[in-house]
């Protein structure tokens, strides 16, 4: 008869994953249109359709999340059953409706419309490819009993104008059609050839141009110059009001009376909007978010929009007390987004091109700068300090491509030579220099496994660099380079999970460290949307997150299964511009997924629903094992419901947890016997069972030796 203490396994937790919300923060960087309706203002802008209070207060920002398919809103117009057409870049028009968000059929006009305005129950859309004249024959609704004729194809249509005739602004000139579109005309224009403004004012039409503006004179059928800009301007908006021309430009806003030309505001505009008050739409620097200026009783003051201070997010962080990092760049600088539980902070960083950033024990950001200049900085939120640490000036050990913090607190960084350094807590700096590790490139990825060492992605495979816990001591240092397995070498992101199994990222496919090979996983193979792993990381679940070229796919190791999200089946932003690397970064927390694109951020709320696996069990006999005092014995471990025992592994430990060496142990057809010799004296010991195979479960137990 077997007598012992009986033990179950560990029990391994299962995760089913749903995700609660998305939310997508972008910029306004272009605001496009200007309109009143009630009490309400409606921007189009290169970041949603936004509503907005005449004070400013935001009631609704309408986004990709919201059935926007296209959040490049470039212009809008009501009907007259109150359904609101919007203009947008890579999604043609869509309609919105009480019911939410109606698609025009993609295939009947251009993905890009520039301008749209509603006559009776014709619609009429500027786009690159001429105007399209849609008539709806009075149901709005009906996309498919429309009828549609495009005219002067080949040109892109700026602007639109109704009187007795269809005015058309383009690139080359101007164009007027009937309005049953038997008769269409062309005419030069004096003031420029990019017409991109028509107003009716003084019983004529005015247009405006790049070097001025014209008028048309009916008797001679022909434009004439009205007034020259003392220089070239480029021209996004055209306003009349009060006997004043108002003129939104990329140099400013300027008002021509009649005999004066002269600034009103002096930033970037793209709208105007003139009532009793005037409301100004001003383009952020680089890509930057965009503001409202409003001028009113004759005083000026700047509407800003609480959200991200610029569209491109290159790292993120979340300290202990939730607030949000994000790191952007503008050309001969940089700064940060905060983003509070209450609030939205913009920060302003001491070095230029922020790029890596992580949070230390004290809860301060360190930020690694991609810049000669640059080097690391260090942001203290209590006392609201910068602290700078560099190696020289101007020169490429200040370049940071990779930046991560150990748990002892010293800052890891890649630099622009190439060398891996190491910044302790003193702030004293230790350079290893390491062959073969390529050129340092910009947003690779540093991660530590529990035993403190580094691994480290480059475009030659991953590091695996062991201090063995010392810095200044370089005598026993090992460096690996790690390729075998991988079918593309170039390591663009990695993580080490809690299990210490390293994760890493390739432009073809998803990487797992096994011993010193990797074991690789491809669309094919898996649940992946695609070749092309930009970023990943470990959730505290266990769970991997791979952000792709396609889009993000979720691999649960423990259950072997995967989520994916695409554009096609859920609100993640699309890469409609095609830019290399849409995607740039990924945090994942407890509850929330943190996506940094190059064209705002998006958020994803999930939960864990913890299901408990059927427990496993192992019995440990004899206990306890009687021995005499020199003698040796045999331990045996009895593995039930007829696991792999080639996948397992035993170990033993002392109540202290120092590993105690075994000398000889063997597989048999229900488990191990172990060979306990003299050198294991009378007391409590641990046993441990691990699978090193999916799904690495771990069991413990514990037996007494008496001699």
């Amino acid at each position: 008869m077997k007598k012992g203490f009986h033990f179950l396994l560990f029990v391994s937790l299962l995760f089913g994953f749903e995700v609660t919300n998305w939310q997508i923060y972008p910029t306004y960087q272009w605001i496009n249109q200007i309109a009143e309706k009630g009490e309400t203002i409606y921007l189009a802008t290169n970041g949603g359709l936004l509503l907005i209070s005449r004070e400013g207060k935001i009631f609704k920002n309408y986004t990709y999340q919201d059935g926007l398919l296209s959040h490049y809103c470039q212009s809008f117009a009501w009907d007259r059953e109150g359904n609101l057409w919007i203009a947008t870049n890579y999604r043609g028009v869509l309609i919105r409706r009480r019911e939410g968000f109606l698609l025009y059929p993609p295939e009947r006009i251009p993905s890009s419309v520039r301008k749209i305005i509603i006559l009776g129950d014709t619609v009429v859309l500027g786009t690159n490819e001429g105007v399209y004249f849609i008539n709806t024959r009075g149901s709005f609704l009906q996309p498919d009993s429309h009828i549609i004729t495009n005219i002067i194809r080949g040109y892109i249509a700026y602007s639109l104008f109704s009187d007795t005739f269809f005015w058309v602004g383009t690139g080359r000139g101007i164009f007027r059609a009937s309005k049953d579109l038997q008769e269409i005309k062309s005419y030069s224009s004096p003031v420029g050839d990019s017409i991109k403004g028509f107003i009716a004012a003084r019983e004529t039409v005015f247009i405006c141009g790049e070097r001025g503006i014209a008028y048309y004179d009916q008797t001679i059928d022909s434009f004439f110059p009205y007034f020259f800009f003392p220089s070239t301007l480029i021209i996004y908006d055209f306003q009349f009001s009060n006997g004043k021309f108002y003129i939104a430009s990329g140099q400013g806003t300027f008002i021509y009376d009649g005999t004066n030309f002269y600034s009103l505001y002096g930033d970037y505009t793209t709208a105007i909007l003139l009532r009793d008050y005037i409301l100004l739409g001003i383009r952020g620097p680089d890509n930057s978010s965009g503001y409202l200026v409003k001028i009113e009783g004759g005083e000026m003051k700047a509407i800003r929009f609480p959200t991200i201070i610029a569209n491109c997010i290159f790292s993120i962080a979340k300290d202990s007390e939730g607030d949000i990092y994000l790191s952007h760049f503008f050309w001969g600088g940089g700064s940060l987004t905060i983003l509070s539980p209450d609030t939205i902070i913009p920060l302003k960083d001491t070095l230029p091109v922020p790029d890596r950033l992580v949070i230390d024990q004290k809860n301060r950001v360190w930020v690694g700068h991609w810049s000669e200049n640059g080097g690391l900085s260090c942001y203290d939120k209590v006392s609201k300090t910068w602290e700078i640490f560099q190696w020289g000036t101007q020169t490429p050990k200040n370049v940071i491509g990779a930046l991560n913090i150990d748990q002892k607190g010293t800052k890891w960084v890649w630099n622009g030579i190439g060398s891996l350094v190491a910044l302790d807590s003193q702030r004293i700096s230790y350079e290893f220099s390491i062959p073969g590790l390529g050129q340092c490139l910009r947003g690779r990825e540093i991660t530590f496994d529990s035993k403190g060492r580094v691994y480290l992605g480059t475009p030659n495979g991953l590091l695996l660099f062991d201090h063995k816990g010392t810095l200044s001591n370089l005598s026993d240092d090992t460096a690996k380079i790690l390729t075998e397995g991988l079918l593309s070498a170039n390591i663009l992101s990695v993580a080490c999970d809690s299990r210490d199994r390293v994760w890493v990222a390739t432009p073809k496919g998803l990487g797992l460290l096994e011993g010193e090979r990797f074991r690789v996983w491809r669309p094919e193979n898996s649940g992946l949307v695609s070749d092309n792993c930009l970023r990943l990381t470990v959730d505290p679940y266990d769970q991997v997150w791979i952000l792709t070229e396609g889009g993000l796919s979720i691999y649960n190791p423990q259950k072997d299964s995967w989520r994916s999200f695409t554009p096609a089946n859920s609100p993640i932003l699309p890469n409609w511009k095609n830019i290399l690397e849409f995607y740039l970064s990924l945090l994942v927390d407890k509850s929330n997924a943190y996506i940094g694109t190059r064209d705002g951020l998006i958020v994803i709320s999930y939960k864990e629903e913890v299901e408990k696996e059927k427990p496993l069990s192992f019995t440990i006999y004899p206990n306890p094992l009687l021995l005499d005092k020199s003698s040796s014995g045999r331990l045996n471990i009895a593995i039930e419901n007829g696991q792999d025992l080639e996948s397992m592994k035993v170990e033993i430990f002392t109540l202290r947890g120092k590993k105690v060496k075994i000398k000889e142990i063997e597989k048999n057809k229900t488990g191990f016997t172990i060979e306990i010799d003299k050198s294991f004296s009378s007391g409590f010991y641990l046993l441990q069972v691990r699978e090193e195979n999916y799904p690495y479960r771990s069991g413990l137990g514990r037996f007494v030796i008496l001699r």
